[in-house]
Formats: C-alpha cells, sequence, structure tokens
C-alpha cells in the first residue's frame, strides 16, 4: 500500500504557539540579561556638577566677552526668589544691594541660562551637599551666594561700587553616597571639577 504524497510531506516552519513562546521566552532574557538603563546613575554625579562648572565658566566669558560685569547665582538653599538653583546674569549695579538686570541666554538654546538641578532627567535626584553659600571674599564678612567677574575675568564681589577679592569657593554635589567637588581658583577663576 502506498502512502499519499501530502501525509509524507514534512514541516517545514513554525506552528503559532511555538512562536509565541520563543518570543516569550526572549522577553523574559531581555528583561533579565539587558542592563537597567537607570544604572547610568553614577553618571549622574558627573554630569550635574559639569554643568555648574560650566554656568560658572560662561559667566566668566562673557564678562571677558562684554568688558562688562557678570555674576553667577549658586541657591544652595533654595531660598532665592529666582527659584533657581544656578543663574548666570548680569547685575543691576545701579541697586544697592545689587540687583538683576538680565539672565544670560544659553549661547546655543538662546534660553536663560538659569536651571535647576533636580528639574533635569540627566541629573535628577543630585543634590548640593550643603545648604552653606559657597563663597568667600577679602574683607566681607561670611559668606555669598554670587560670585562676579570683571571684564579681565578675574572673580570678585562688588557691593555700593566696591570690589572684593575672591578668596576662594567650592561646591559641593552628592548623589547616591557620592560627593563631587566644583573649585573656583582665587586670582584666575579657574573652574575644576574633582
Amino acid at each position: 500500500m502506498e502512502i499519499p504524497a501530502v501525509a509524507m510531506r514534512k514541516q517545514t516552519g513554525f506552528s503559532l504557539i511555538e512562536l509565541t513562546v520563543i518570543v516569550a521566552i526572549l522577553g523574559i532574557t531581555a528583561l533579565v540579561v539587558i542592563p537597567d538603563f537607570s544604572s547610568i546613575d553614577p553618571q549622574k554625579l558627573e554630569l550635574a556638577a559639569n554643568r555648574v562648572a560650566e554656568a560658572i565658566r560662561y559667566a566668566k566669558r562673557d564678562a571677558i566677552r562684554t568688558g562688562g560685569i557678570r555674576g553667577v547665582l549658586v541657591d544652595t538653599d533654595d531660598g532665592e526668589p529666582l527659584g533657581k538653583d544656578i543663574t548666570v546674569f548680569e547685575p543691576d549695579l545701579s541697586a544697592s544691594p545689587f540687583g538683576i538686570l538680565a539672565k544670560l541666554t544659553h549661547p546655543v538654546s538662546k534660553q536663560p541660562y538659569d536651571f535647576f538641578l533636580e528639574q533635569s532627567s540627566t541629573t535628577s535626584g543630585v543634590k548640593f551637599a550643603s545648604s552653606a553659600m559657597p563663597f568667600s571674599f577679602e574683607g566681607v564678612s561670611g559668606s555669598q551666594k554670587n560670585l562676579f567677574f570683571t571684564a579681565q575675568g578675574a572673580p570678585v564681589w562688588l557691593e555700593d561700587s566696591v570690589l572684593s577679592r575672591f578668596t576662594g569657593g567650592d561646591i559641593q554635589l552628592t548623589y547616591g553616597g557620592q560627593d563631587i567637588t566644583i573649585i573656583i581658583q582665587p586670582v584666575t577663576g579657574r573652574v575644576m571639577v574633582q
């Protein structure tokens, strides 16, 4: 007796059930094997520090470029009426104490150069390690949260049209038990991240 050709044919594909099982296994494996993208978190601290350092550098560069005085406000305690952690601005020197004449704009985005560390997806969770004001000046009692740069790029404090020499300052950021420090050199205004 001969078997019909239809019954002798070999199967050459997968059934729907087999394909569904394979896709489910691959999906579960991908969830386990592929790293969690929130593991980029160790870079958040460095990104935030670089962002703060770049804001300070921009204030210095803009002061040199324009021949005017520029400032950067570092609000470590969220008590500033401007409401941002970092604000780069042109001071109104006719007011005492000084006012803010204009916020500088970011050279690329053309948006005001001010930001919250917490409200950026790349730096969320990063905080200031201390609420102390970060900048010290010769002849000025207490620390300040503003740093000004002259047309020569020198870091100073300015009050009642009197310049005070910058004696030092650092900003510490913390995230996940790790700290990073932004240091501003007194004479040159050089900004370093360590």
